[in-house]
């Protein structure tokens, strides 16, 4: 009887797969790519510093235009009037914001807590009167001392209330030198849109008698130390916002203006002005 065999196919061998080699990078291609990163990290840092200046300001702003409702809302339950002077230390820095530093309270037993404060009612948000570019300042006198480092944590606020130029150098003598707007009925300021109703100590230098020389502040767009003393470098422009006694706000650049009136800062510009002259 015939048999049949069974047929087995054939076993093809399967090659075997080629073992893939890697290869590193060459110490060249490595530094190439290391320069390369730092090339794009050197062009995002700017851009990067510059979006986050750029919500400093955004936010400072907002700020400002929020006491500009404050200070209005003060001025309906105050026969129009603009918030009346706190005599003591510190006259400008007291109508709104957190509680100073207990170091700061001790020294200057006047400094008014929180509530205390004149725009409390109006604005209960004590992070509204922080500038977050606040570096505060190193004139030893009136200074923030440590732990505090920004006028915010010492005073309780970075904004000043521009009853009067702080500075208390003009080229003409003011309409009231002692209390400026202070108290005073709406009218009296001539040109709400342009007078500036609180500020940054950037905004106007700070003359120091002892010594016989201004000294300039640098928050906004510093990159040096937040105070100099003496003519300005120019290195850093002296950047402040401001809020307008009308209720708006805007970033003022008071460079030039500094520098072409270093012994009178605080005299009228184009788009602002700190105080009513006499006449």
């Amino acid at each position: 009887m015939r048999t049949l065999s069974k047929c087995v196919p054939e076993q093809v061998p399967i090659p075997r797969a080629r073992r893939q080699t890697g290869r590193g990078f060459t110490f060249i291609e490595l530094l190439l790519a290391i320069a390369i990163i730092a090339i794009l990290v050197g062009m995002l840092l700017p851009a990067l510093g510059r979006a986050k200046e750029h919500a400093r300001m955004a936010k400072c702003l907002s700020n400002l235009r929020e006491i500009g409702l404050a200070v209005q809302c003060y001025m309906q339950d105050n026969g129009s009037r603009y918030p009346a002077v706190k005599r003591g230390n510190w006259m400008g820095f007291r109508y709104g914001g957190s509680d100073p530093a207990s170091l700061a309270r001790h020294k200057w037993r006047d400094l008014d807590w929180a509530t205390n404060r004149p725009l409390w009612s109006y604005t209960t948000s004590r992070d509204l009167y922080h500038c977050p570019a606040d570096r505060g300042e190193t004139i030893p006198a009136c200074g923030p001392q440590l732990p505090s480092h920004s006028f915010y944590e010492w005073v309780g606020t970075s904004y000043k209330y521009n009853f009067e130029p702080w500075c208390f150098i003009t080229a003409e003598e003011p309409k009231d030198p002692n209390l400026g707007c202070a108290g005073k009925k709406e009218n009296w300021i001539s040109q709400p849109s342009r007078y500036v109703l609180f500020d940054e100590i950037p905004a106007t230098p700070y003359w120091l008698s002892d010594t016989g020389e201004w000294a300039y502040f640098y928050w906004h767009e510093g990159r040096g130390p937040s105070t100099t003393f003496g003519i300005p470098s120019g290195k850093d422009h002296s950047i402040s916002p401001a809020l307008f006694a009308d209720g708006h706000a805007l970033r003022l650049d008071r460079t030039l203006a500094i520098a072409s009136r270093i012994n009178y800062p605080c005299e009228p510009q184009a788009d602002w002005y700190f105080y009513e002259p006499a006449h």
